[in-house]
This record gives structure tokens, C-alpha cells and sequence, in this order.
């Protein structure tokens, strides 16, 4: 007697086809969440990355505004009457120019003048004709000394982080 083509086969139980067709469906939809998954957490990644960078770039731009405003500010008060002359008359007067300066900019701790030779005429830390903080004094920090030398060589104006406010013992501009 000829075997029938099924007769080879074992027996499914319909529990078993049910698991089969179940797990047919469920995996194409795991496999469609994890790579949904996979793409959701790539965007949150790619956008953390943009959003820190457009971050750094708007401080760098605060950054630079400020000390260029510092900059400018700086360089109209050596610009001024006083100082802006061969032989500056009056350093009583910019001292008190330079206080009326420093109260519209409360981010700056003193300002500091010096002649050429380093001799400090005066800090606006200290009232103007008394004893003064030597140069050496004020530029303490990690590279101070030199530049203040170099400013002093340049006949410039020197913003610096690395002196000490004296009368605080902070660090100060």
C-alpha cells in the first residue's frame, strides 16, 4: 500500500501551532521597537550633543561680549583727560573718575594704575595718597609677573584674574 505524504510527519498539537503563529507575529514587532528603540535613543543622543554645543557657543559669546566690553571700558579710561596727556596733571582726578568707573562695573574688584617704572599710583582699594600695594604685591598669581611686566613695557592696560585683591585676599580683576 502506497504511504501517504503526511503520514511521515509528526502530529502538531494545536497548542504548538498556536505558540508558532504567536511567536511569528511578536517578533517582527520586537525586532520594529527595538530598532524604533535604537533610532529614538541615536536623536536623544544626536540632540544632547546640539543642544550642549549651542550651549558652549552662546557662554563662549557671553564671554567674549564681556571682556570686550571690559576691554573698551578700559580703553576709554586710559583714553580720558588725565591720562591721555603727555603729562598727566592730575591723577587725584582719575582716581576719583576711576571710582565713579568702578561703581558702575561691580564685577571689577579695584583698579590699578602704575607708571612705566612699576611704581604704583594708585589702587582704588586704598584712599588715594596713602601707602599704596607695591606692583609685586598685586601680581602674585601663576603668571602675573609677567604680565604685568609686559604691560608695563607696553605702556598698556593689563585685565588680569591673577592678582589678589589685598584688602580681601580674593582673586580680582
Amino acid at each position: 500500500m502506497p504511504q501517504r505524504p503526511d503520514a511521515n510527519r509528526r502530529a502538531v498539537s494545536l497548542r504548538q501551532r498556536l505558540l508558532l503563529l504567536t511567536a511569528g507575529a511578536l517578533l517582527p514587532l520586537a525586532l520594529a521597537a527595538g530598532l524604533a528603540l535604537q533610532a529614538l535613543l541615536t536623536q536623544q543622543r544626536l540632540q544632547t550633543e546640539q543642544s550642549s554645543l549651542d550651549l558652549t557657543r552662546a557662554l563662549a559669546t557671553a564671554v567674549d561680549t564681556e571682556l570686550r566690553l571690559t576691554i573698551s571700558a578700559l580703553q576709554t579710561l586710559a583714553a580720558t583727560e588725565p591720562l591721555a596727556s603727555d603729562h598727566p596733571a592730575d591723577i587725584e582726578a582719575f582716581y576719583r573718575l576711576a571710582r565713579r568707573v568702578l561703581t558702575e562695573r561691580p564685577e571689577w574688584r579695584a583698579i590699578l594704575l602704575a607708571d612705566p617704572s612699576g611704581k604704583v599710583l594708585f589702587s582704588t582699594n586704598y584712599p588715594f595718597g596713602g601707602e599704596q600695594p607695591t606692583l609685586a604685591d598685586r601680581c602674585d598669581g601663576i603668571a602675573g609677573k609677567g604680565e604685568a611686566a609686559r604691560a608695563l613695557e607696553e605702556r598698556r592696560f593689563e585685565p588680569s584674574d591673577h592678582s589678589r585683591t589685598l584688602s580681601e585676599g580674593n582673586r580680582g580683576l
